[in-house]
């Protein structure tokens, strides 16, 4: 993997949905937790598998 396809830490940019592409949207949860959730799709980062 080249420096250019590394994510930059300082960068504070939401994430972009691996599903479909769209930029992510910030949810806080009431335990203060934050992740990110899909704006287009609804694909969260928190999703849990099982």
């Amino acid at each position: 993997m080249d420096d250019e396809s590394k994510p930059d830490p300082d960068d504070e940019r939401p994430p972009i949905c691996p599903a479909c592409g769209v930029t992510m949207g910030i949810l806080v949860d009431e335990d203060g937790t934050t992740r990110y959730v899909c704006l287009e799709c609804g694909f969260s980062d928190g999703v849990d598998p099982g």
